[in-house]
């Protein structure tokens, strides 16, 4: 979450508002106070209606400082997905008990809740199973190491069988084992690969860890590829965006684990490789000819790109300068369009 919007109903909630605002912005949250009453603090009154219209699909946080039943009555026409929705909690305007009532794991409502707890001295009242029981939450994994999850449902059918067994399996692709490491792994879970028995008869109780696409299993696919790429001046954005789409699909890699789109500095204005990163929602990286001629390994070069832009490889060489701790998948050329895939080393904490 970016910021967090608080809003009160009541001059002791408005109080309650603005402490927890001093208490948050010194920990770096970016935070609004609201009300919608004269509050006699100096914050004009706002409409409720507009006010959730406004924030709730900013994807950041809503906090209520009143009663329970006014914010639930208020989100309920927008509540769509756990995946999208925000953290929202409500307070009663003692600070008595913090209550997350929305996107507890995902949107990070349960950890904010137990943070505003410890500001007001209160409770935090966490419902959901995972934290009941004090057992690992695969959702609050991937949100807190910016993994995506391959499926819902899947995550749906750990949790309850972790709830059930008390015990997990996590999978590491040995293919991956240079460039994926695990920390903080917690009691009930264990670290298996593909040829552990447990591998095969953990049923509902396995994920993986993976940046490729593992159909049937649920997955973590953690934010680690750069793909790096090339094309001729004007390439549509479609013709760019399909073949990496199908480079992806023909490597078996996971669209979801892209981490950023890299290139040369002379394609900084090229609309396909903007679009290409706007599209899969990454930043583009961009270096200049002679920061990737200094990128030390041995590239599949080309004479016309070297005269062309003044370096011999601009896909393979950029996805390595950009952070690349080796090539997945070296230069593919097609119709005046390169792409190379690099991994980057990422460490994902379990606790």
């Amino acid at each position: 979450m970016k910021q967090i919007h608080i809003i009160a109903f009541t001059q002791e909630g408005m109080r309650l508002a603005l402490m927890l605002r001093t208490q948050l912005e010194a920990i770096l949250f970016d935070v609004t106070v609201s009300s919608a009453a004269r509050s006699g603090c100096g914050i004009p009154a706002v409409s409720l209606g507009g006010w959730v219209q406004e924030h709730f699909m900013s994807g950041n946080a809503l906090v209520y400082i009143g009663a329970a039943g006014i914010a639930v009555r208020s989100i309920a026409p927008f509540v769509k997905d756990k995946r999208s929705d925000p953290a929202v909690l409500v307070l009663d305007e003692k600070g008595r008990f913090v209550v997350p009532l929305l996107s507890g794991h995902i949107g990070g409502a349960n950890e904010l809740a137990r943070q505003l707890a410890r500001m007001t001295g209160g409770l935090a009242v966490l419902t959901t199973a995972s934290d009941v029981n004090g057992l690992f939450a695969v959702d609050v994994c991937a949100r807190k190491n910016h993994c995506a999850i391959s499926s819902m449902e899947k995550a749906k059918r750990f949790a309850a069988a972790l709830l059930k067994h008390r015990r997990g399996f996590v999978l590491l692709p040995e293919d991956f084992a240079d460039c994926i490491s695990v920390g903080s792994v917690p009691p009930e879970l264990s670290i298996v690969s593909a040829d552990d028995e447990a591998a095969g008869t953990a049923g509902d109780a396995l994920f993986c860890i993976s940046p490729a696409a593992e159909s049937g299993l649920l997955q973590l696919v953690p934010s680690c590829l750069l793909v790096g790429v090339g094309c001729k001046r004007n390439t549509p954005a479609a013709s760019l965006r399909n073949f990496v789409a199908a480079v992806l699909e023909e490597q078996g890699l996971h669209p979801a684990a892209i981490a950023a789109i890299t290139s040369i500095d002379v394609k900084a204005d090229e609309p396909a490789v903007k679009e290409l990163a706007s599209f899969y929602h990454v930043p583009p990286l961009f270096f200049s000819a002679e920061t990737l001629r200094a990128v030390p390994g041995s590239f599949l070069p080309s004479e016309f790109v070297r005269q062309t832009v003044g370096v011999d490889n601009v896909c393979e060489r950029s996805a390595v300068a950009a952070g690349a701790s080796r090539l997945l998948v070296r230069k593919i050329a097609r119709d005046g369009m390169t792409a190379a895939v690099g991994i980057r080393h990422v460490h994902i904490s379990l606790a």
